[in-house]
Formats: structure tokens, sequence, C-alpha cells
């Protein structure tokens, strides 16, 4: 919706649905990290608490950066293959069958 808007209504609509996804993303990646049996849960989770920091630091600058040279629609355009990778990635949520 942010990248193909035709005007600021739609983008906006579009901020509001990215708001929405990203609320529940993070407890269930919490919960998905907690649930993996490779490592004691606390390590899982306190990897998944770095990582998540890490890119809240830097991903406002580097989408910031993008969009400044190449534009807002570019730089919203170049999160599209995350976007891919996280339903790629969304079977790791599903509970284990006893």
């Amino acid at each position: 919706m942010i990248v193909l808007s035709p005007n600021a209504y739609v983008a906006l609509g579009g901020f509001v649905v990215v708001g929405i996804g990203i609320c529940v993303l993070y407890p269930l990646t919490l919960s998905a990290a907690a649930r993996i049996g490779d490592r004691p849960a606390s390590q899982n989770v306190a990897a998944t608490t770095l990582v998540f920091q890490l890119v809240n630091l830097g991903a406002p600058a580097l989408i910031g950066a993008v969009a400044q040279g190449l534009g807002v629609r570019t730089a919203f355009a170049l999160l599209i293959p995350v976007l891919v990778l996280t339903f790629a990635m969304a079977g790791r949520l599903r509970p284990r069958q006893a």
C-alpha cells in the first residue's frame, strides 16, 4: 500500500497496516524463540532480543538514507523481500505435535 499508493491517504492506511503487523510480530517472535529446542529458552530469547535491538537501531538510519537518495517509495519497496522472508519463516510459529 505504501509503495503503490496513489495519494497520501492510502499511504497513511499502509502505515497503519504496518504498525498493526509489527505490534504482534515481536511477541510472536519471542514465543517462537523460546520454543526452539536447540538451546535453553532464555538463550534463544536473549539472542532474538539482541537482533531486534540492533535492527531497531540501524533500520531507521538505513531506510532514511535510501529514502533521501532514491525516494520514500523505493526505501519501502526494499523492505518487501524482508516481508517475504517473514512469511517464509512463519512456519516456526506453529506448535509442535506431542
